[in-house]
């Protein structure tokens, strides 16, 4: 079995905090492309992306985000007290 580099939330929705180095490398990368992403697709469009080109770039990123995170998150029940 792999590792997992995230945990499950113990309340509420969503997923905790990574637990192994990798989930925190997954993250830090995904965070840093959404905050940088815009300045090289201004650059290959030639102008200012507009709203739609945003929102399908940053869509782009996030399924095969998710996709990673769920595959690579602790199986199991949550914990609760």
């Amino acid at each position: 079995m792999r590792e997992p580099w995230f945990r499950r939330n113990e309340r509420g929705l969503g997923l905790g905090l990574p637990i192994h180095r990798n989930g925190w490398i997954l993250l830090g990368a995904y965070v840093g492309f959404l905050i940088a992403f815009p300045i090289p697709l201004e650059y290959l469009l030639g102008h200012a992306p507009d709203t739609l080109t945003r929102a399908l770039t940053m869509l782009a990123v996030t399924i095969p985000f998710a996709w990673i995170v769920l595959q690579r998150t602790e199986r199991g029940a949550s914990r609760n007290d």
